[in-house]
């Protein structure tokens, strides 16, 4: 493979001139085609329940409303949760959070779709939320987060210093990272180190989504606490 080398190189965005010239087009500049249709989403009231009933009637009689959507109508897996389930697209029968999806209203216009979504009907059985850690651990529903708290002195230290991509340190420590992960995983000749811009969380979930197959082996670097 050629060695092509792309740090500390200057090169002009592709769409720059257009932003700083005005003449760049955004998704607001772009016309809305014939019979386009508005959503809406109906969302839940309560924090912690179970739903009873939905009575969605009103909403679906509603003026300028052509279709409306709930978990029944979703032919594959009605969760987005990346690796396990956990987050669905509609609410079957318990809510978890403020504000949780019910279903999905499309309408001729927002204002219609808008108006639609507040005639629902929803029935819940309030549940008890556990709001102390008593409860908790008598419960025995625990929840450990890493962030911040646990984190070094040191490496909180080192977080105040402002490095850009384009810094030579930065440069310099990426590279040095890049060489020692293709000599540590054996893949010098032939392979590129790719890193991925995001949060930890989002970088696994798009390698492992996009590269992996159910047959493939992964090597765990253990970080302590954000291992």
């Amino acid at each position: 493979m050629k060695k092509q080398e792309y740090f500390s190189e200057k090169r002009i965005h592709d769409s720059a001139y257009k932003h700083v010239s005005g003449f760049a087009e955004y998704t607001d500049d772009i016309k809305e085609p014939d019979s386009t249709l508005y959503g809406a989403i109906g969302w839940s009231k309560k924090a912690h329940a179970i739903i009873k009933k939905i009575d969605l009637k009103d909403v679906i009689s509603s003026e300028g409303v052509v279709s409306v959507i709930t978990f029944k109508d979703i032919p594959g897996r009605n969760d987005v949760g990346p690796v396990f389930d956990g987050d669905p697209i509609f609410v079957n029968n318990k809510v978890e959070f403020y504000g949780q999806p019910l279903f999905a209203v499309a309408a001729k216009s927002t204002e219609s779709a808008r108006k639609a979504v507040l005639k629902a009907k929803v029935y819940y059985k309030e549940l008890k939320p556990i709001v102390t850690i008593k409860e908790s651990l008598a419960k025995k529903k625990l929840l450990f987060t890493p962030g911040p708290l646990n984190t070094s002195y040191l490496t909180k230290k080192s977080t105040l210093i402002d490095l850009g991509s384009r810094d030579k340190d930065f440069v310099r420590i990426n590279k040095s990272l890049f060489k020692d992960i293709l000599k540590l995983s054996n893949a010098n000749k032939g392979y590129v180190c790719l890193t991925i811009q995001g949060s930890g969380t989002f970088g696994l979930e798009a390698t492992f989504s996009t590269l992996l197959t159910n047959k493939s082996k992964v090597l765990i670097l253990t970080n302590g606490i954000y291992a």
